[in-house]
């Protein structure tokens, strides 16, 4: 089972107060929350938290995952809407990826990473930039993920396109 903590709590309370009919309920900054808005906050919670993930390449057009094209990851998304990312590859070539993340409703969110990628001597190759559709399962301890991934050399000039799959599992003590 999954345990929001204090903040989690603060979200409950808001429900409360809102579903109540007469209270008003606050978001800290001296604005007022809607029910459903409060309802958007609790959903985004669902992917706060770090993720292990199995990303499998695919087709670009008919989404199929290539076979034995797999390898693992580790994603962090941050409760305000921030993110890291960490590809298992060689640490010379490819660095730790930062990125945003945002709730679309329901148990669908976006994602936006950028990484740095280096040539083998060192030099600044471009960036890779993976756009992401997610869906995370009822219970929240899992996700999938449609990727598309762009690679730009240091000009900003997009040089290749390619495709995933994700699926992600949540971390546990």
């Amino acid at each position: 089972m999954r345990r929001l903590g204090w903040a989690g709590a603060a979200l409950a309370g808001l429900l409360v107060l809102t579903s109540t009919g007469g209270a008003a309920a606050s978001d800290g900054q001296g604005q007022a929350l809607q029910a459903s808005s409060v309802w958007a906050r609790l959903g985004a919670w669902r992917i706060v938290g770090t993720w292990q993930l199995q990303i499998t390449m695919a087709n670009c057009q008919t989404g199929d995952e290539i076979p034995g094209a797999t390898f693992p990851g580790l994603n962090t998304f941050l409760a305000e809407g921030s993110m890291l990312s960490d590809p298992a590859s060689n640490a010379a070539l490819l660095r730790t990826g930062h990125g945003v993340w945002a709730y679309a409703g329901g148990r669908r969110f976006t994602n936006t990473i950028v990484l740095f990628r280096f040539n083998p001597d060192g030099t600044y190759a471009g960036t890779q930039t993976v756009s992401r559709d997610i869906t995370v399962s009822q219970d929240s301890d899992e996700f999938i993920a449609r990727d598309t991934v762009t690679f730009a050399d240091p000009a900003g000039n997009v040089v290749d396109t390619r495709c995933g799959v994700g699926r992600g599992r949540r971390m546990v003590l």
